[in-house]
């Protein structure tokens, strides 16, 4: 943007960092139009985001995207080609369990869906508290009855465990 409008005046360009490094920033607003815009190009109702890495070991250097960097199938730095895939996967078994989670009404039933599932943990987020609200506040009722206990609380993040599954 400073280039456009700037030209390549270096000093131009410095000063507009600096006053980006140094400025505060409430980002809340930034996040929120980010997550909306997010569902809104990618969500379905309901919808799951699957985002797959694969690092492929290379012995040369000259392909795009091959460069000196961490491998993970070979569990140290190398020569690799590292690829990101993402996708919205058709109607599976796992999208079915995570629609169950957050729609499920009776605490009872729900209780039982995580224990069937060897689910230990549940994490709320910003992101489940925007999109899940129902479901947050089911869990907080489940916590407050004590049928879950309570791991970790901050303003933006709870993290539930679920009693006999979890073993920590």
């Amino acid at each position: 943007m400073v280039l456009r409008l700037r030209g390549a005046d270096a000093n131009a360009v410095r000063r507009q960092q600096l006053f980006l490094r140094q400025a505060r920033w409430d980002d809340a607003p930034i996040l929120t139009a980010h997550r909306k815009l997010v569902v809104a190009t990618l969500g379905e109702e309901e919808g799951v985001l699957a985002i797959d890495g694969t690092d492929i070991p290379k012995d040369e250097t000259e392909s795009v995207g091959v460069a000196r960097q961490y491998c993970g199938q070979l569990g140290k730095q190398a020569n690799c080609h590292a690829a990101r895939r993402t996708g919205v996967p058709a109607d599976t078994p796992f999208r079915r369990l995570h629609r169950a989670l957050w729609t499920t009404r009776d605490h009872q039933a729900l209780l039982d869906l995580l224990r069937t599932h060897s689910i230990a943990l549940i994490y709320v987020g910003q992101l489940e508290q925007a999109e899940h609200p129902d479901g947050v506040a089911r869990f907080a009722s489940m916590y407050e009855k004590g049928l879950l206990d309570l791991l970790y609380d901050s303003d933006l993040t709870r993290i539930y465990a679920v009693p006999g599954v979890y073993r920590g």
